[in-house]
């Protein structure tokens, strides 16, 4: 039986305000009898607290999705709950369960027919796995960089795989491939890539870019000794600078 948490941890300020959306939109789903649906859901939450660094938490409801879409779940929805879980088992430093699952998603969405999957779950296709699997590769890498090779695999291949319409995940691959490349302190290819991720980051609006952008600007400004990378932290500088100004306004 679903019995979605009452409130979740971490649930002050705006993350407060989109845990009752999600506990809203569950309490809908399950009226509607869509445990696909509110698996889905359950997935957003985990998310959300993966974000929050609360990797138990946010695995207990990747679980619970699991459980409460049962065999109903399409193989999309199959993979999609299976990187979710695979990125608990990354921020626990699990690698051999990260990969064991992720290799789970590779084999639902082999399985995938369009013609039977939930509209909704449309974006979940290999560029997504490739792109979510090298962003949980990346934030391992900064703690063992021996993961460095096999991130910037998985996000060279999401970028090559995105449409032409997925301008807000083809940046965030950008930046993560750039970022990678500043961890193997390969530094003019991190600044190739990184300008060719901010010309992309200049076509969305995402607040989730944006965020990233603060990210990968924190990391490189601590490498700007390297000239290729001083020259790519003065082009960012005055966007994040702008991004504030406009947030205070």
């Amino acid at each position: 039986m679903l019995r979605p948490p009452r409130r979740c941890p971490g649930t002050r300020g705006q993350g407060g305000i989109a845990q009752r959306y999600y506990l809203l939109a569950l309490r809908s789903a399950k009226a509607a009898d869509d445990p696909v649906f509110c698996a889905n859901i359950l997935a957003g939450m985990a998310r959300q607290q993966f974000y929050l660094g609360r990797t138990t938490e946010g695995l207990e409801l990747v679980r619970l999705a699991q459980d409460v879409a049962g065999a109903r779940a399409t193989p999309a929805v199959r993979a999609m709950l299976f990187t979710r879980e695979a990125w608990a088992y990354a921020q626990q430093g699990r690698l051999s369960a990260f990969r064991r699952v992720t290799g789970r998603a590779q084999d639902a969405l082999r399985d995938v027919d369009p013609g039977v999957e939930p509209h909704w779950i449309s974006y979940f296709d290999q560029a997504e796995l490739a792109g979510v699997t090298g962003g949980r590769l990346l934030d391992v890498a900064h703690q063992a960089p021996e993961y460095a090779d096999e991130a910037a695999t998985w996000l060279s291949q999401a970028v090559r795989a995105r449409g032409v319409g997925s301008v807000r995940s083809t940046a965030l691959d950008q930046l993560g491939h750039a970022e990678i490349r500043l961890v193997q302190g390969e530094f003019d290819e991190a600044a190739r890539l990184g300008h060719a991720a901010v010309t992309t980051v200049e076509q969305t609006r995402s607040s989730r870019v944006r965020v990233k952008l603060g990210q990968f600007y924190r990391h490189a400004e601590t490498r700007t000794s390297a000239r290729p990378i001083a020259e790519l932290c003065g082009r960012i500088k005055p966007m994040l600078r702008a991004e504030d100004t406009a947030a205070r306004i």
